[in-house]
């Protein structure tokens, strides 16, 4: 009785975590801090709805189970900014109570695990939006609980869904997918579970990617999905990505880079103190596990971006690890420690609190429903183009470039070509090729964002890339300003319209400049 009891009053605490985690969050439902990435997925899941295959009609290199999600949820609650930001705050919501759960499961402390937790929701409120990081870390944590509670059950109910769980976040990110399987095969194994249960997970994580797969080959589309998701991301992807741990911290995010060192810190003296009873005590082992897979899977970009997504998974060693640490500590060392956490908390707080008064300025009117746009999209410059936007035809296509999509999703107009994102050394020559094609044959308007066409813009963000501006870009842009008349500027955007003579024979420049720029010299 009394441990039936002790179990439901951790659920209760971990569903108070929840509830304080949308509270926290709940002021950002209508915030857009930029028109970037959030818009690949929701203008993608709109695509889906019209009944456009991906990979076949629209390009992208993940796997599409976020994708399907987004849709599935547009179909039922619509395709508002509202509907979808309620999708993303349950998603943040969830993940915080289960990162309480499992720092709890793992001896985390019964004050430190819900602090973590909403800590956690706090650092990485700015980035509440919809996107493929936020469901993998949901699935990651979710299935690192559900292996937790499997090495103390002979049940295989929390094996077999384990492995449902991991299948299902290597459906959304592959990489990330494949350290949380090993994560939770390594924890099994090292608890010297039953080859019956390694078994159970194999099969459960293969479920989800066996569906996914059938999926496609359903619609025609397997064979170009492997090659976008491994060709492209292979080639491609990871040649501008590279970062240094910690890299592009801000105001609220930057504690979080402290999770992973100090977590595994306070392991290694765990471990030095009684090396033979953490090394026999299966959670610790399997916090460690899941610490590193987190900690691997923010390559080959470990900024403070993809650390936010990550850090859930290092929250319960490090709350697990201090908990056993702190009984072995002078007094003193513990004041010491409360004193720095609260140093941190407070700027963080004072940061948070801004955040939430910038967000509760008035809001604009769009087609997707009303926004606050915030200060990376330069609301004095975008609200003009939104004006006009919304006065021009809605049934013309249009081509948002090179990085907004979340346009398109804002203002229900058609991004007609299948391309969503322009970067360089990330689009291919051939990819600017095809994409002039449909934009010069078949797209009325063009919306330029030249924030994003600057080298110095685009360096800043990729430290890697080695070209910003190289020929197929430079061509591209030229052909565009051929085929396009300017019709309204600011300093930042504009928006173009296609001229009467234009004509795709000009896309040919961009594969002679390509073709002359690879030519050995």
């Amino acid at each position: 009785m009394h441990a039936s009891a002790a179990r439901r009053g951790q659920w209760l605490v971990s569903l108070a975590v929840a509830f304080a985690a949308a509270a926290l969050c709940a002021p950002l439902l209508r915030y857009v801090p930029s028109l970037g990435d959030e818009g690949v997925w929701l203008h993608g899941a709109q695509r889906l709805l019209r009944g456009e295959a991906i990979y076949r009609d629209f390009f992208e290199f993940q796997p599409p189970l976020a994708y399907l999600i987004v849709a599935a949820w547009m179909r039922a609650f619509g395709e508002t900014l509202l509907a979808a930001r309620v999708l993303a705050l349950a998603v943040i919501a969830a993940t915080a109570g289960l990162t309480c759960a499992l720092a709890r499961r793992l001896g985390g402390g019964a004050i430190a695990s819900p602090l973590f937790a909403l800590g956690w929701v706090v650092c990485s409120s700015g980035k509440m939006m919809i996107n493929h990081h936020g469901f993998t870390l949901l699935f990651a944590v979710a299935a690192a609980l559900a292996t937790v509670r499997a090495l103390a059950s002979e049940r295989r109910l929390w094996t077999c869904l384990a492995g449902l769980l991991a299948g299902a976040a290597s459906m959304v990110i592959p990489t990330r997918g494949a350290l949380l399987c090993l994560a939770c095969l390594g924890a099994l194994l090292c608890a010297r579970k039953r080859l019956a249960d390694l078994v159970t997970l194999s099969v459960a994580m293969a479920i989800f990617p066996l569906a996914i797969a059938l999926w496609l080959a359903a619609a025609g589309t397997l064979g170009d999905a492997s090659a976008q998701i491994l060709g492209f991301s292979t080639a491609r992807y990871a040649d501008i990505q590279w970062l240094p741990f910690g890299a592009q911290p801000d105001g609220l995010t930057w504690p979080l880079a402290l999770v992973f060192p100090l977590g595994f810190a306070l392991a290694g003296g765990v471990l030095i103190l009684d090396r033979k009873a953490a090394l026999r005590d299966r959670e610790a082992v399997a916090a460690v596990l899941f610490a590193a897979a987190g900690l691997a899977g923010c390559w080959p970009r470990p900024n403070l971006f993809h650390i936010a997504y990550s850090a859930p998974l290092g929250l319960p060693l490090l709350a697990a690890a201090a908990a056993r640490l702190a009984p072995r500590l002078p007094r003193w060392s513990r004041v010491a420690a409360t004193a720095c956490a609260l140093l941190t908390a407070l700027p963080v707080a004072v940061v948070y609190r801004q955040l939430i008064e910038s967000a509760s300025a008035p809001a604009i009117p769009l087609a997707a429903g009303s926004a606050v746009l915030g200060p990376g999209t330069d609301p004095l410059l975008l609200e003009p183009l939104l004006a006009r936007l919304a006065a021009a035809p809605a049934p013309d296509r249009y081509f948002f470039y090179p990085y907004d999509p979340l346009l398109a999703f804002l203002t229900a107009r058609r991004h007609a070509p299948s391309l969503d994102l322009f970067v360089p050394q990330y689009t291919t020559a051939a990819q600017y090729r095809a994409t002039c094609d449909q934009v010069v044959g078949t797209v009325e308007w063009v919306v330029i964002d030249r924030e994003w066409t600057y080298p110095a813009r685009l360096t800043a963000i990729w430290p890697a890339m080695t070209d910003a501006s190289p020929p197929e870009k430079e061509a591209f842009e030229a052909a565009l300003t051929a085929s396009f008349a300017p019709r309204w500027t600011n300093e930042r955007y504009g928006i173009h319209q296609r001229r009467a003579a234009a004509d795709r024979a000009i896309c040919r420049r961009i594969e002679g400049a390509s073709s002359s720029a690879s030519a050995p010299r």
